[in-house]
Formats: structure tokens, sequence, C-alpha cells
């Protein structure tokens, strides 16, 4: 018996080897169990444990991350005695392959006389970055809200905006770039002041500090309703030279 299992063995790894030098169309095989006694059975599994169903916009599938596993079974014994594990190709998909619109879609792979559907979804991908470098992306439908960031923290700067906007609606993936102040020639872009007002005062009558590299504006000019006292003021530091527009020594 143990001479009759070797023999089969043997020869099971000489014709898997003899296969994949004769041909490059492992994906079209399907072996035939005949000549082995009480192989009576086989399956074809879908594996997604590496697929990600978020797909970005207008992107290349990533069908490396989705296997087929072709499984034979010896008699009623419910291990398989032989695995084969396949990455998906494109001529296995027959149908619901399209990432230039978003939405919800689903793959129809066909392989072995086997039929399987696929879930996904396409979204628009959008990304922030700070200093060239993404920290954050995120995938979002056209009439999804896009949530903005804290900005990344860089040494020696300061963050002072996006150097664009989210779109309202977004045809399109999208990179938002954070703009920095260089603090070795800005003050820091953000202060808070005390002050004491009068109730009839104006924002122009309030003192603001000044530097030499350029001026202070309100961040809320509306001054606070109620008695006068001591309240609590944001203003954004403004260059002289470049009104918040970037410059060689800041980053870009």
């Amino acid at each position: 018996m143990k001479r009759r299992l070797a023999t089969l063995f043997v020869a099971l790894s000489s014709a898997f080897v003899a296969f994949g030098f004769a041909s490059c169309q492992i994906i079209q095989w399907q072996p035939d169990w005949g000549f082995i006694e009480n192989v009576n059975r086989y399956e074809i599994e879908l594996d997604t444990t590496e697929f990600e169903p978020v797909v970005p916009y207008d992107s290349e599938f990533d069908y490396q991350s989705i296997k087929l596993i072709y499984k034979a079974y010896l008699g009623e014994e419910e291990q398989p005695f032989y695995e084969l594990q396949i990455s998906l190709k494109p001529n296995m998909v027959t149908g619901g392959l399209d990432t230039t619109t978003p939405g919800e879609k689903e793959l129809i792979i066909e392989y072995g006389g086997e039929s399987f559907l696929l879930p996904y979804v396409v979204k628009y991908q959008v990304d922030f970055l700070s200093k060239g470098e993404v920290f954050n992306t995120q995938y979002v439908l056209s009439s999804d809200e896009v949530v903005v960031p804290q900005a990344k923290e860089q040494e020696g700067y300061t963050f002072a905006y996006w150097k664009s906007e989210v779109p309202e609606v977004l045809t399109e993936n999208v990179a938002i770039e954070a703009h920095y102040y260089n603090n070795a020639l800005h003050a820091p872009a953000l202060e808070t002041i005390h002050c004491t007002y009068d109730p009839n005062a104006t924002v122009a009558q309030l003192t603001l500090p000044s530097n030499e590299n350029g001026s202070w504006e309100f961040v809320d000019p509306a001054l606070p309703v109620g008695d006068a006292g001591s309240h609590e003021y944001e203003v954004r530091f403004v260059s002289k030279t470049d009104e918040l527009a970037p410059v060689a020594n800041e980053l870009v």
C-alpha cells in the first residue's frame, strides 16, 4: 500500500511539473483525475482576503489580490488531498469591470465551469499632503463629505492654510497640499490677544501686535455682544511681501 501511494504521488508530481514546463496557460488547466482511483470531486473557491473592495476612481484593477483555489478530494474525505492557488487573470473576468465611473459594481469571474460575483465600489480618492507626502487619504463618492484633517506638524514651520479647497462636487481624484510659514521668517500664523474694549468701539480701535515683517488681521472681525470687559481674539499674521502666498523659503 505504501509503495502504491508513493508511486501515486510521484506520478502526480511528475505530471504537475511536466505540465508547468509545457504550458504557460495554467489558468486554463482543469486536471483530469480519472486515472487516480477514488478522486471523485473537486471544488473551486474564490479567496478575497487580500482584496480591497473600495477601488480608486480611474485606477488599474488589482487582479493579484484575488485568488482562485482549486481543491481535489479523495473519496469521502473532508480535507482535500491537493490544492492549487491561482491568481486572477484578466481573461477570467467576463464582465462588470469599470473604474472610470464611481459607484457600486459587481465583477463577474468565470473559471473551470464556475461563475463568481464579486461586489466592489469605485470612489474618488482625496489625498492631503504635507511637504509633498500624503498623510491622509479618503475615498468618497460625489455626495459624501470630505473631512479636512488637522495638518501634519512640521518642525520649524507653522501651518498657514490649504493651498486649494475640496470641490463641492467631485468629478476626479484630488490632491490638496498644506502651506506652511517658515518660523525663521515669520511670526506664528495664529495668536490670541487680550484687550479691553468699549461696546461702541470698532475692530480698528483695538491694538494688535506689531511685527516688522508684516501685520495682523482678525480671524473673526466681529466684536462680541455684551458689556465692556476683557475678551480674547484670534488673529492671523499677514506677510508684507507675499500676502500669504508661498515664498522660496517656505514649504511648497
